[in-house]
């Protein structure tokens, strides 16, 4: 062998390792044979009915300087049913512990007894890592969660945070609390979080009922945070503050946006309101459709006492009734005795009559906690369908039917016995098949159309000033073809508006009036993206099968209001109403009056008849089950529309104005409500 032969056939080898040797490398850099592992840890015991929930994800297992780059996928299911995916946008994995924390999209389970679980897997450019299946809890449909979220800093903690939210639980209020089961009650879920982990997105809120801010709690909140945290309290959220010690000029602004100037400091700092009060009054406040309650240095024992001051800031935290809140004054419970309400007799302009006594039938002597359908989503959706959308009439579909009847039976027989060819049915027959189910489907998409179509009525929630407060996007999709569609959400949270979310409005007892039918597919919804920021939302519809869509947005944006904005700056209420009819005289819009009493209710301007249906969304909900106890909720963007109430007709000194405009993309309601 010659000399220089080793040299080459060790080259040779060389060559042939190499690649071998970098792609081992380059599996330990990118952790591809890393044995990782996930621990997912919800923000609350409970997630808040129909509202979303953020989770911490913590990562583990990548080897000592590798990583790991790709995607979070979270399946969720209730006994085997899928209910909702979500995938994160691109992650990268380091060596040690890497956390992240997600918001993940409304879901709920149907089950009376849920056994939800998550299956998690993480997906890269090569493989896909199974983390396995855990268990998590989800709010039911049976029952209400409700959540309160208290601010808790690193470095200290309000001393009686627990006692005040003990005082704030919504158990105390219930009668019947040891009577029902535990998956059919209302009940007050605690979330603590650290003060840095508060949200600087008004809809990051959304998963709360009650945001607490105690002590060091409050204070160590900063600028952005308060801010988005004014908008989601005037967009309809309820907030509880424990002022002690000292705070700074921008807790001072915050308190003083959301309470009309009520409050200032002392020379040393500290709180204190403009008037004489009581250092422990309770001050409560509606700045715009939200709840605000200010406790000044409680002492710890009043708190532990269920002083009666506690007891109606928590009721008005959440939104209890005026005729329940004069209740509790002397009793430490809600009244089952008003659940139907004054005037509840005159409900025949909900159409819900027939509904009431079917419930009322269940309701067993005890309150109804969970939803209660109506049936104003059957109407406005049918409204929203396109109108020249027609089901193929029934005489057709007869003489069609007829004809194939008469082609494979007497005439089948009639021509193939007459050329002696019976034998050539089984060719005949299914080519008669073919050509009939070919006219029904020509004939059908003459009739339904071929085209998608999506109408939609948009909610604006206006203060009286004529600042936007939120707005809320109901968009009735009704495809021509089975297909796809994707829905961008950026600064918003949407969801589809399933046959169990429909409940709240009657679309699950299938209601059918023109021959349309207002049922939604079903199947789960995919999420990619980082909510509420930047997001996607991919949804499968069938042919001619409508689906409703919601998008909830918070805080001010850049609307054009009707000439009738801002409300306050009008003198007196007869001059409001004398521009009423100036306005609808020079417009297409009508414009509505919501007051307490029967018969108080007042409209200007012609109305048709996707009018009419709008009215039931501007009317308070039917005082039925647990709505008979609060009239509003946190705004919580889910598949449920009881978060749209915003009037307490209980109360004479609320009265909503509303203004119905109609545009070639959309119908607009603008609201809003005054109090005196």
């Amino acid at each position: 062998m010659k000399p220089y032969a080793p040299r080459r056939a060790l080259a040779l080898l060389a060559i042939l390792v190499a690649p071998f040797l970098a792609h081992a490398q380059s599996a330990k850099k990118s952790g591809e044979h890393s044995d990782l592992k996930i621990e997912y840890v919800p923000e609350s015991r409970k997630p808040r009915s129909f509202g979303p929930q953020t989770v911490t994800i913590r990562f583990s297992g990548v080897d000592p300087g590798g990583i790991i780059e790709g995607r979070l996928r979270l399946n969720y299911k209730d006994a085997g049913k899928d209910l909702l995916t979500y995938e994160t946008p691109e992650l990268a994995i380091t060596s040690g512990a890497t956390s992240y924390r997600f918001l993940i999209p409304s879901t709920m389970s149907g089950s009376f007894r849920p056994s939800t679980k998550v299956y998690c897997s993480f997906i890269t450019e090569k493989r896909v890592i199974d983390l396995g299946a855990l268990d998590t809890p989800l709010a039911n449909k049976q029952g209400r969660t409700f959540v309160i979220a208290a601010s808790v800093p690193e470095f200290a903690e309000y001393g009686n945070l627990q006692e005040v939210i003990n005082v704030l639980r919504i158990e105390r209020f219930d009668p019947n609390l040891s009577k029902r089961d535990q998956d059919s009650r209302a009940e007050s879920v605690a979330a603590r979080i650290k003060t840095d982990e508060f949200g600087t997105n008004p809809l990051t809120y959304c998963e709360y009922d009650i945001t607490l801010l105690a002590g060091v709690g409050f204070t160590s909140l900063g600028e952005k945070q308060l801010d988005a945290l004014a908008k989601w309290v005037k967009a309809g959220g309820a907030c509880m503050i424990v002022a002690s010690g000292t705070i700074d000029p921008s807790q001072l602004l915050f308190l003083n946006e959301l309470s009309d100037h009520a409050f200032t400091q002392t020379a040393e700092g500290a709180l204190r309101t403009k008037k004489s009060a009581p250092p422990a009054t309770h001050h409560r406040f509606n700045p715009g459709l939200g709840r605000l309650v200010v406790a000044i240095e409680p002492s710890r024992e009043r708190i532990v006492k269920k002083d009666p001051e506690w007891t109606r800031s928590a009721a008005f935290l959440y939104g209890f009734r005026s005729n329940q809140l004069k209740h509790l004054q002397n009793n430490p419970h809600w009244n089952e005795a008003l659940e139907y309400g004054s005037g509840s007799k005159k409900r025949e302009d909900l159409g819900a009559i027939s509904m009431m006594q079917e419930w009322s039938k269940r309701t067993t002597g005890k309150l109804h906690i969970q939803p209660i359908p109506g049936d104003a989503a059957g109407k406005i959706g049918l409204s929203l369908i396109p109108r020249d959308t027609k089901l193929l009439p029934g005489y057709i579909i007869f003489i069609i039917l007829l004809c194939f009847v008469l082609a494979i039976g007497p005439l089948d027989y009639m021509l193939l016995g007459k050329i002696r060819k019976r034998k050539y049915t089984w060719i005949l027959f299914p080519l008669t098949s073919i050509f009939f189910t070919l006219i029904m489907v020509k004939l059908a998409e003459k009739y339904m159309g071929t085209n998608d179509h999506r109408n939609s009525i948009r909610i604006v929630d206006v203060s009286p000033s004529g600042e936007v407060l939120r707005q809320n996007r109901l968009s009735l999709i009704f495809a021509g073809q089975h297909r796809t569609i994707t829905e961008a959400g950026k600064n918003a949270l949407i969801c589809k508006v399933t046959e169990e979310g429909l409940n709240d409005f009657g679309g699950s007892h299938m209601v059918y009036e023109d021959n349309i039918s207002t049922s939604t597919t079903k199947g789960p919804s995919n999420y990619r993206g980082r909510l509420p920021g930047n997001y996607e939302m991919i949804h499968d519809v069938r042919q001619w099968t409508p689906v409703m869509i919601r998008e909830m947005q918070l805080g001010p944006t850049e609307e054009s209001l009707p000439s009738l904005f801002p409300i306050n700056e009008y003198p007196d209420i007869n001059t409001l109403l004398d521009t009423f009819q100036e306005f609808v005289t020079d417009s297409t819009s009508t414009v509505h009056l919501i007051r307490p009493g029967p018969g108080a209710d007042l409209s200007w301007g012609e109305m048709d008849d996707l009018d009419k249906n709008v009215l039931v969304l501007l009317k308070d909900r039917i005082r039925l089950g647990f709505f008979s106890v609060i009239s509003r909720v946190s705004p919580h963007g889910g598949a449920t529309f009881e978060d749209l109430n915003i009037i307490d007709t209980t109360s004479s000194g609320q009265t909503m104005i509303a203004v119905v405009t109609h545009t070639n993309e959309e119908t607009i309601i603008y609201r809003c409500l005054i109090k005196e």
